[in-house]
């Protein structure tokens, strides 16, 4: 409201310059855990990951990232419009969500370390699946605010843990394909919960998006505890 969209996007520019140098910084590895110095490790195409191991969590992928997407492509319109809040209110309540994630992430890497990479990440569903059972009762502002905090809880046990199973699930020598592949999939969802969600917020309303999100990310969440652990690592 202060500097206009034009501002705001300076100010982001800003931001993602510095931290385009700060990744020009960064060390490349070269050595791969696993391998055998002097000898060519086996190569693992997209075709075995994708029917592998991987096969659960790039579902998990889905399951998020479909009903996150489409959830979130009409949100904007139902806090500012539908509910008459505003895009003042609505840039507040996106904001706290993201500002909550900074401690969560850091709460979830304790998490990860005592209850295992699995639970963590079915905290982060059980949760999404708690915010839109809240979105789908309109509550008051209050109860949007809290729905947030959770929101920011459950993005940030997903994210600490759903790349790093990817990653985990795969061969040693394979794990930058199983990072694009899992990439991938996350990036099918978005574009599809993104195409899907407006017009099926158009012909069901919002509330009907937010109960088939809960549906699909608590079905989601039962599926993960059947995620085999990741593949052990040879002694070294």
């Amino acid at each position: 409201q202060a500097v206009g969209y034009a501002g705001s996007y300076i100010v982001a520019t800003a931001f993602f310059a510095i931290g385009a140098a700060t990744a020009a910084t960064l060390p490349g590895v070269v050595r791969v855990d696993g391998a055998v110095p002097g000898t060519t490790p086996p190569r693992v195409g997209f075709g075995e990951l994708l029917t592998g191991p991987m096969r659960p969590v790039l579902i998990l992928a889905l399951a998020f990232g479909l009903p996150f997407s489409m959830v979130y492509s009409v949100w904007p319109i139902w806090i500012a419009n539908e509910l008459g809040l505003g895009q003042a209110t609505y840039s507040q309540l996106w904001g706290l969500a993201a500002f909550a994630e900074v401690p969560f992430m850091l709460g979830a890497g304790w998490m990860i370390g005592r209850a295992g990479a699995p639970r963590t990440f079915t905290l982060g569903l059980v949760a999404f699946s708690a915010v839109y059972c809240v979105y789908l009762i309109n509550p008051p502002i209050e109860g949007l605010f809290l729905a947030q905090v959770v929101r920011g809880l459950g993005f940030a046990a997903y994210t600490a843990t759903s790349l790093t199973m990817a990653i985990e699930l795969a061969p040693a020598t394979a794990r930058g394909r199983a990072a694009g592949l899992y990439q991938s999939a996350q990036g099918l969802a978005q574009i599809t919960g993104n195409w899907i969600g407006p017009p099926l917020a158009g012909a069901f309303g919002f509330r009907t998006i937010y109960a088939l999100a809960a549906v699909a990310v608590i079905g989601g969440a039962a599926y993960a505890m059947r995620i085999a652990r990741p593949t052990p690592q040879s002694e070294h």
